[in-house]
């Protein structure tokens, strides 16, 4: 059927036409010809018939000064619904401070410097961006707590919350950071 001509026959068209249906992630593709009698209305024989599957492109790079890597990177094509994983390896010293998909930041969705997309269904743009590498280190005293706790490490811009928690008979007096003490709302 694709390396010759299809004995289907379909209803006459007015012209040569391509019609694309989309059959979950293919594309089939039809070529047909008007076969010259439209008083008679004949119906027309496929001529050609091709199926591709349907590709988005990925492009992923590393912003700002580098001091990282992302892979795959450059870009390429995916079939449609594929799965893609990227893994993002900082430079000793530096960490992810940020990681775009298509302008939106998507931090929060990167585990251990990993980002999947479990269904490729677009064109993706992905820009992973490292800072140096900054540790803070959180406790607590007696009668409370602090989440995380210990040292946290975290890459230069990047938010981090801390929750503060005082057990049952306790209040929190003060939270010090570099020695200041910072007022807090709602334990965080």
């Amino acid at each position: 059927l694709i390396h010759g001509k299809a004995d289907h026959v379909i209803p006459w068209q007015h012209s040569e036409k391509s019609v694309s249906l989309d059959a979950t992630a293919y594309n089939l593709v039809f070529f047909w010809k008007n076969d010259g009698s439209v008083q008679n209305m004949t119906p027309a024989v496929v001529d050609n018939i091709s199926i591709e599957r349907s590709t988005f492109t990925i492009n992923a790079s590393v912003g700002g000064e580098g001091y990282g890597t992302i892979d795959p990177s450059g870009e390429f094509t995916v079939v449609d619904g594929a799965t893609q994983v990227f893994t993002m390896t900082p430079w000793d010293g530096f960490a992810l401070s940020s990681f775009m998909v298509n302008g939106v930041e998507s931090l929060s969705q990167v585990v251990n410097n990993t980002y999947t997309i479990e269904s490729v269904d677009v064109d993706y743009t992905i820009v992973a961006t490292f800072a140096p590498e900054l540790t803070i280190t959180a406790t607590a005293g007696n009668g409370g707590s602090i989440d995380p706790s210990g040292a946290v490490s975290v890459g230069a811009g990047v938010n981090i919350a801390f929750t503060v928690t005082a057990v049952e008979g306790y209040t929190i007096s003060s939270v010090l950071v570099d020695g200041t003490d910072e007022q807090i709302a709602d334990g965080s």
